[in-house]
């Protein structure tokens, strides 16, 4: 259930120009969600497994890795066989996820098939379920959060910064979670969004440096902040069509 593809990108994978591949379906409704196209499992597929292999065999050579977005792409019981698929063509892997199947990112991790996870922090485990649909419990967060704090392999946690949501305090309960991991990103909520409590906040870089830096200082997280600018080289959406 491939539902959009991103042919190329400099900066989604730290390190590796890399292809995206968005795969449909999620199971959180987050307000300020830039693929909510992409929320229906059900929905068109943009190309089989076939297709993307026979593309991904010819960038050989230019390309090194390959996202697996989505979506939640650890919904979908395809995804290890195209990780497997991918992998044997010698690409290396990043998978992009917001951590509510601790047990599929396990078995990934389990049987070497992820070089970089990146997982969402979008708030305290516990506030989930109340504005970003959940419906499993923040155990599974929790889980998800030690399997890869336990992996030895590369990986960030990830917050978009709602202000309307995130203040200095909450960000702060937020860095219990954090610490252990590698790095934390925070970023800007992204412009394309119609939620008026999600407004872009793009204008407040310097605000959300300093916040970076003040959560390293006070929590002893690796905390920095991802500029705006970084997506202004890449489409806020994937790019439903086929590749060339």
């Amino acid at each position: 259930m491939i539902g959009g593809f991103q042919p190329c990108s400099f900066i989604d994978f730290p390190g590796h120009l890399s292809a995206i591949v968005f795969l449909r379906g999620c199971n959180l409704r987050c307000p300020y969600c830039h693929n909510a196209s992409l929320r229906d499992g059900d929905g068109p597929t943009l190309m089989g497994k076939e297709e993307l292999i026979a593309f991904l065999s010819s960038r050989r050579g230019r390309l090194d890795g390959v996202v697996f977005s989505g979506g939640e792409p650890t919904l979908r019981p395809e995804l290890r066989a195209l990780i497997a698929a991918v992998r044997a063509l010698g690409f290396t892997v990043k998978l992009d996820t917001n951590g509510t199947c601790p047990e599929v990112l396990s078995e990934l991790l389990g049987d070497g098939l992820l070089d970089y996870v990146a997982l969402d922090l979008k708030d305290e485990p516990s506030a989930y379920t109340e504005w970003l649909g959940m419906r499993e419990g923040p155990e599974v967060l929790l889980h998800s959060l030690d399997v890869i704090k336990s992996s030895g392999i590369d990986h960030e946690l990830r917050t978009t910064v709602v202000f309307t949501r995130h203040d200095e305090a909450r960000l702060g309960r937020m860095a219990w979670w954090a610490r252990g991991c590698r790095r934390w990103i925070l970023q800007a909520c992204r412009p394309d969004t119609k939620d008026p409590s999600a407004a872009p906040i793009s204008s407040h870089e310097a605000t959300l440096d300093t916040l970076a830096l003040r959560l390293r200082d006070r929590y002893g997280v690796n905390c920095s902040y991802r500029s705006e600018r970084d997506y202004r080289r890449a489409p806020s959406v994937p790019t439903h069509r086929r590749p060339p």
